[in-house]
């Protein structure tokens, strides 16, 4: 079995979606993460990155030092069982490489998703679903791997994207939804890399700290964001498309200025005509969206380009 997973960015709507129906608008994108799956008498897993491959089995002593891949196992076990099917063991390989820059530094298109929902993916053939009953199944698994992985947290908005494929309104919470948004005129667009690399866990416990302590602020910026991805959501062009996201990127600048992580980025040389917006926590990776006809659009990795959902191979 052989089968490829893209990646996935949130466009607007950080932070937000970590609350119960708050909004994000999030898209699936190329590059792909490679996956290839066969019977075997025990799991086995090999990683390749970037930086370099590592290789994982379950039974081998120690093996639970790797949380994510036992994360995942247990969650799509789980999900198996609790359908009636049983499940296979499998060697896979789960490649995204393309995922990284040539220095190897991860490009920020999701590749612990995109792993999550070929994991699952795999796991549920295996076990016999088809059609819409294996990606229910995915869905669920991935998203609750994903999220034990990261101790219980974690919107789920990457997962969606990349299994959805596409854009989409994506609406946070215990049980998410996902609305699809074909043909949103996304203006061409790249990604690019901050200056100062963030963890996501101490970003969001800011967040949650800064709600607590200032319900009655921080509720009026979260309505702003709200109202400004509902808006971008219904873009009827591209030009449409870069004007409401100023107030989206107003929204998050606000936000992580009150929690103490600046999300203020520069354009890059070159990226003068495009508009500019971080994308996650704090300024570690940007958005430069361009207009219609625009001439310094660079070329290479890091487009922004709604792309397909997961597709077989074999």
């Amino acid at each position: 079995m052989k089968l490829s997973v893209p990646g996935n960015l949130l466009v607007a709507g950080e932070y937000l979606v970590l609350r119960e129906g708050g909004s994000g608008l999030a898209l699936a994108v190329e590059p792909r993460l490679r996956a290839e799956a066969a019977p075997s008498p025990r799991w086995k897993v090999a990683v390749l990155m970037g930086s370099g491959g590592s290789s994982w089995s379950p039974v081998d002593d120690g093996a639970r030092q790797n949380r994510f891949l036992w994360a995942l196992l247990e969650a799509a076990e789980a999900g198996l069982r609790s359908r009636g099917a049983v499940p296979r063991p499998l060697e896979l390989e789960l490649d995204s490489r393309d995922f990284s820059r040539p220095d190897g530094r991860k490009a920020g298109f999701g590749s612990s998703a995109a792993a999550a929902a070929a994991f699952c993916l795999l796991a549920g053939r295996a076990a016999g679903l088809e059609g819409s009953a294996l990606d229910a199944f995915a869905l669920e698994a991935a998203l609750a791997g994903h999220r034990a992985a990261q101790g219980g947290r974690g919107s789920g908005y990457d997962v969606y994207a990349s299994l959805h494929g596409g854009a989409g309104l994506f609406e946070g919470g215990l049980q998410p939804r996902w609305t699809p948004l074909p043909g949103l005129p996304v203006p061409e667009g790249r990604v690019f890399s901050g200056k100062t690399p963030v963890s996501s866990a101490e970003a969001v416990a800011a967040f949650e700290a800064w709600t607590n302590r200032d319900p009655g602020g921080s509720e009026r910026l979260l309505a702003a964001s709200e109202r400004a991805v509902r808006s971008l959501a219904r873009a009827p062009d591209a030009a449409a498309f870069l004007e409401r996201l100023g107030p989206a990127r107003e929204a998050g600048l606000a936000i992580g200025d009150a929690i103490g992580f600046p999300a203020r980025l520069e354009a890059p040389p070159g990226f003068e005509s495009a508009a500019i917006k971080a994308s996650g926590a704090g300024d570690e990776l940007g958005l430069a969206f361009f207009p219609p006809g625009a001439r310094d659009v660079p070329p290479g990795l890091g487009r922004v380009v709604p792309a397909g959902g997961p597709a077989w191979r074999t």
